[in-house]
């Protein structure tokens, strides 16, 4: 955790994970659950599939912002949308006696500055007018090198020219991204259902 991916290579009776540290890490199978934007960073043997390169140089197109926010009292059980605000959706996540936890997102990180307190206020109050901010959480998922996006959303004509490729293993690397995940693509759902199929194949694949 924390290494930077260089190379995965499929060795036939094995697999090899190459780090940014000079780490190699000998193992029968690889399950690569990279999220797309940065997959073309990456050197495969044997090599994607140009289409999946392709896709990952591109980006997907979900670049929006999440915030976890606390405002005090209990404001209610709320959720709102507001389209030409900076924050487009609020819903509560929690109440309590003294305060409310809610969770809130945006479209373009351009609209709000996170980590501004007063610009995050006011675009509460958008959505719950008499909200006084206690404090705020969120991370910049768009600019992390090892996220470079929020949640996966394709591109036009990605499904009909790239899908069958997104998820096809190569020997002995395995892919199980929640970027690819049937159901709820790009949420944890999808996650965990990409990783469930990946490890099942892989039990498969090593007997």
């Amino acid at each position: 955790l924390e290494s930077r991916l260089e190379s995965i290579r499929d060795r036939g009776d094995g697999a090899v994970v190459c780090t940014g540290a000079g780490e190699e890490i000998q193992c029968r199978a690889v399950i690569c659950c990279l999220p797309m934007n940065t997959i073309a960073d990456v050197a495969f043997d044997p090599p994607l599939a140009a289409g999946v390169v392709e896709a990952g140089r591109q980006r997907h197109a979900g670049a929006g912002f999440k915030l976890l926010l606390k405002a005090e009292g209990d404001v209610g059980n709320v959720a709102t949308y507001a389209i030409d605000e900076p924050i487009d959706f609020v819903m509560t996540y929690k109440q309590a006696a003294n305060y409310t936890l809610l969770v809130a997102f945006g479209k373009d990180p351009a609209d709000l500055d996170v980590n501004d307190g007063d610009a995050v206020q006011r675009a509460l109050r958008a959505h719950v007018p008499r909200a006084e901010l206690i404090g705020s959480m969120s991370h910049d998922w768009n600019g992390d090198p090892y996220s470079r996006g929020t949640w996966a959303v394709y591109r036009p004509g990605w499904v009909s020219r790239h899908y069958d490729e997104f998820q096809r293993d190569r020997g002995r690397i395995l892919f199980g991204s929640g970027d690819h995940g049937e159901g709820w693509r790009g949420f944890i759902d999808g996650a965990i259902g990409g990783g469930i199929r990946a490890a099942q194949r892989a039990k498969s694949l090593l007997g």
